[in-house]
Order: structure tokens, then sequence, then C-alpha cells
């Protein structure tokens, strides 16, 4: 995973958690629901905001990890002396 593709990720995790941390000062000095309201709205936004990050953040890794995978699979081939498979080639298998 690159520096790039690790920016978006970390800038939605780092808003999620400033607007979640904004969101539990406010409401902390309130009393009433009514009051407290706006505040845990803007929490609310911070953990989905987070959780979209996180999100983004897995999806990108198993993206390198399936690059990576595909790599080792062809040095193996390369290796071995067989022709690799085109991409989502079923395997054939071999009855006992």
């Amino acid at each position: 995973m690159t520096r790039r593709e690790a920016l978006p990720p970390g800038v939605l995790n780092l808003v999620g958690v400033v607007l979640l941390a904004l969101g539990w000062l406010g409401a902390s000095g309130r009393v009433t629901l009514r009051a407290q309201a706006p505040y845990l709205n803007l929490a609310v936004a911070g953990i989905l905001l987070a959780g979209i990050g996180n999100a983004l953040y897995l999806m990108a890794q198993r993206r390198s990890l399936e690059q990576r995978l595909g790599q080792v699979h062809d040095r193996i081939t390369v290796s071995l002396g067989d022709t690799p498979r085109p991409p989502g080639a079923a395997t054939a298998r071999v009855q006992p």
C-alpha cells in the first residue's frame, strides 16, 4: 500500500476522531437531551466517517495483498515451467 493510497483513509479517520471528540466534549457539559442532540449528531457523523475510512483502508490493503499474491503465483509458475493461467481461470480437479 502506497502513501497515496493510505492518505484518504487516514484523513477520514482523523476527521472522524476529531468530530467524535468534539461531540463528546460538547455533550458532556449539557444536562438535557435537547441540548445534547446537536453534539450527539456530530459524534455520530464522526463515527460514520471513521468507519468509512476504515473500510477504505481495508479494501486498499486487500487489493495490495491480491497484487502481491499474484506476483508470487507468477514467480512460482515461471520457476516450475508452467504457463501462467489467465486471471479468473478455474483450476482442474483431479479425481482420485
